[in-house]
């Protein structure tokens, strides 16, 4: 059985290599390639390959399909926040690409893929995380934390998959909930707690 792989990621070069690693596999099958997560609405593929570790990427994509993160930062930290954001597997993007490939084969087939600094990482008891305005829907936290990077409407709908409607509505829903008037002060809210710095 080949399993129909969805390559996901901003740079063309990254996404032919993912491509190439992808058609060299006789087990493999190249779903559709694609810049964003928005842009495979629609692709039947039974995994993704994402070529960075985008927490709201990570969470549109694994709604559908387990999913792949190729991470720059070898530190266990980063893996094991994507693999909280719902990846089932972690690989460095310095991993050989036969060990991509058994990565895609195994999580196609259900299983969890990691390096074991992860997995120890993972099973060391961890402080409570503070989450910033619990108040907020993690959407609506998504939102905010692009807001805070001075993304326009735009730039967030597109970042994060949404219509600009959806964008809209989450802004008033998150001026309401900050007690702000406007998306100025909801930045600078933002920014006091840490966001976009």
């Amino acid at each position: 059985m080949r399993h129909r792989v969805l390559v996901v990621d901003g740079y063309p070069l990254v996404r032919s290599g993912l491509e190439q690693l992808v058609r060299a596999e006789p087990v493999l099958a190249l779903a559709a390639s694609v810049a964003e997560a928005a842009d495979a609405s629609g692709v039947a593929a039974d995994v993704a390959v994402l070529g960075h570790g985008d927490t709201s990427t990570i969470t549109t994509l694994t709604d559908r399909l387990p999913v792949v993160v190729l991470l720059d930062d070898p530190a266990p930290a980063p893996a094991a926040q994507a693999l909280r954001a719902g990846a089932s597997g972690v690989l460095h993007r310095g991993a050989e690409p036969s060990a991509i490939a058994r990565a895609l084969r195994a999580v196609a087939l259900g299983a969890v893929v990691t390096e074991p600094a992860v997995a120890e990482h993972l099973m060391r008891p961890q402080a409570p995380e503070r989450i910033a305005f619990p108040q907020l829907t993690r959407r609506e936290r998504d939102v905010l934390c692009q807001l805070s990077r001075g993304a326009t409407n735009g730039q967030i709908a597109l970042a994060l998959g949404l219509s600009a409607k959806t964008v809209r509505n989450h802004m008033s829903s998150i001026c309401l909930k900050l007690r702000v008037l406007d998306r100025a002060q909801a930045v600078i809210v933002a920014r006091d707690a840490g966001l976009g710095v």
